[in-house]
């Protein structure tokens, strides 16, 4: 099977959106030990979001498979969300989890079935 346009921004948006979902698992239990503002700061979120959308907008224009692209604009968008409601919305961390696996799922399947159409981008 042949390497696809896409594989590269595949394995950063599984990478990335597997520290992510890492980050948002530790992160509420360092804030109940420490109080520190290296903890609450937001910069990280900011760089798992540019990376994230890097990686999503890369894939949907290279892969030939529709349901990858409204699957990773779907789960960016629920990210997203969970990042603006985190302080708003109690439950909203839990979109963010959704949002997470769901672009690991859709970056791992256009990873395993994208290589394996003939035509790599839309026309």
């Amino acid at each position: 099977m042949s390497k696809h346009p896409s594989s590269n921004a595949d394995f950063l948006g599984i990478v990335s959106s597997t520290l992510c979902f890492i980050h948002c698992l530790i992160i509420p239990f360092l804030l109940l030990g420490w109080s520190t503002q290296w903890v609450r700061s937001h910069w990280l979120d900011f760089f798992f979001l540019g990376i994230g959308l890097y990686a999503v907008v890369q894939t949907s224009r290279s892969t030939p498979l529709q349901v990858v692209r409204i699957g990773l604009f779907v789960s960016y968008f629920f990210l997203f969300l969970s990042w603006v409601f985190h302080t708003v919305i109690p439950g909203s961390l839990y979109l963010n989890f959704v949002g997470a696996i769901g672009l690991i799922v859709f970056h791992s399947y256009n990873l395993k079935y994208a290589g394996r159409c003939r035509v790599y981008s839309r026309t």
